[in-house]
């Protein structure tokens, strides 16, 4: 049997018909947490849905660009590369893209501490029973600005 029937019998024993809709409008969000239970080697683009939708959120509550925020955050909680090439050194910021999925989760969990306790502003993880109706409702602010 595939992964992904294993993983569509186990659903569908754990869940109630009133979760169908919500399954429908967070494929994205399952499709990560399958991703990193399985495969933990490089960080999904639905855990970067799920990142950005947490800049976004912070963007719209304290009015701080989430581009400027991924920016912060980056700084704060991965700091800088060092590079020598032909003797020169450089610093660069060390990009989201290089972590694994499960850096990126600690990476996010970071943040989301960081919000609360520094910010004042509260966003449930994944496991908090009101992570759903959040999502549902802050989802569309997810659009990234194209540079």
């Amino acid at each position: 049997m595939k992964l992904e029937d294993v993983i569509k019998k186990k659903m569908h024993e754990l869940l109630k018909p009133s979760d169908i809709q919500v399954i429908k409008e967070y494929s994205w969000f399952i499709e990560a947490v399958t991703k990193e239970w399985y495969h933990g080697i490089i960080r999904s683009l639905d855990q970067n849905s799920l990142y950005w939708l947490y800049l976004s959120f912070l963007e719209k509550e304290i009015g701080q660009d989430k581009e400027d925020l991924h920016k912060e955050f980056r700084k704060m909680f991965l700091g800088y590369k060092v590079n020598t090439i032909q003797g020169f050194i450089s610093r660069d910021l060390i990009s989201t893209k290089t972590l694994n999925t499960s850096e990126f989760k600690q990476y996010i969990d970071k943040i989301l501490i960081y919000s609360a306790m520094e910010l004042g502003v509260y966003m449930p993880d994944t496991d908090d029973p009101n992570f759903n109706e959040f999502a549902l409702k802050y989802k569309h602010l997810i659009k990234r600005k194209v540079k």
